[in-house]
């Protein structure tokens, strides 16, 4: 249901509904259990167990190595990376009776001060559109109000969404030089730790040493978490999921009717963000697998004129 587009609140009523079992003691499914399970590895078989430690005068659960195939496989590992992708739990737009969902929730992105745009309805219940407005603008904090109407960006993206995977970028070349750039400076600071603990044991206490030892463990510790992060997504090549989820992007536009909080869920398995540029009349897309990669379509031709948007809706028009 989350990889569908439905949100925890949304889920948790829809077990409720149906009478699914809760777990324990509890009466019945509330949303902030639901958000529980669908970051928990152990649905994947992994256990983490946890250590007590005494930092700064307390003591602290710290989490040791994980251990895998700990617990029976509840899903399997591609579709909790899915729902992971959904950005960490945040919930996906709900179907709103009267009003169009917003399929950019949680993606739009203003082209000036980079702050999330949001979905607002100009003209209350009787009639207007929806727009995406700049949260900065929306609260008078600085950035330009410009309001982008969001059945013209909802079209685009519907229209488009072939050429969009079509120009899925390949992570391979690019993530193969992250890697070997990050393994490298890995072993120099790998070499470095061992040039200071061998300046400290013929030197003796040295709070210079010291403080330079803990610094380059401290590099080397964030290097190594780099190259986690890229070994996942080197995985996604691996496992072809990107291309599986692009599929699944192409299947969710062509449903009739639309689906859109559907389609927001694949989008943001696929895009870290989508800068709404109004000054263009496009919308840039930035792949979540090779974060350096975009590619733009365009929603609109802005105009002179501030009618609406100030932009000519490109209904079907061809890619930028």
């Amino acid at each position: 249901m989350a990889i569908a587009g439905k949100g925890q609140q949304s889920i948790a009523e829809t077990l409720n509904r149906e009478g699914v079992p809760v777990f324990g003691r509890g009466k019945h499914w509330h949303r902030s259990y639901v958000k529980k399970m669908l970051g928990n590895p152990a649905v994947i078989g992994q256990f983490t167990p946890h250590r007590m430690e005494i930092i700064n005068g307390k003591r602290v659960r710290v989490p040791a190595e994980p251990v895998e195939d700990y617990f029976p496989q509840a899903v399997s590992r591609e579709v909790f990376e899915q729902v992971a992708a959904l950005a960490s739990g945040r919930s996906a737009p709900s179907k709103t009776e009267g009003a169009m969902a917003n399929i950019l929730a949680g993606l739009a992105k203003c082209p000036r001060c980079g702050s999330t745009m949001t979905r607002v309805n100009k003209g209350g219940k009787k009639g207007g559109h929806p727009y995406l407005i700049c949260t900065r603008a929306k609260a008078g904090a600085g950035c330009t109000y410009r309001k982008v109407r969001l059945d013209h960006v909802t079209r685009a993206i519907i229209d488009n969404a072939g050429y969009l995977i079509g120009e899925l970028p390949s992570p391979e070349a690019d993530l193969q030089a992250q890697w070997d750039q990050l393994s490298l400076a890995h072993d120099v600071m790998g070499d470095e730790i061992e040039r200071v603990v061998q300046a400290i044991a013929e030197a003796g206490h040295s709070p210079a040493l010291l403080n330079r030892l803990r610094a380059t463990e401290a590099e080397r510790d964030r290097i190594a978490n780099e190259l986690s992060s890229v070994a996942t997504r080197m995985a996604d090549t691996i496992t072809n999921r990107i291309a599986n989820t692009g599929t699944a992007l192409l299947d969710a536009v062509g449903e009739q009717p639309h689906d859109i909080p559907k389609v927001n869920a694949v989008l943001r398995q696929l895009f870290g963000k989508v800068v709404v540029d109004y000054r263009s009349g496009s919308l840039v897309f930035h792949w979540n697998h090779v974060p350096d990669a975009a590619t733009s379509i365009v929603y609109g031709w802005p105009t002179e004129t501030d009618d609406d948007d100030g932009i000519i809706p490109a209904t079907s028009l061809p890619p930028s």
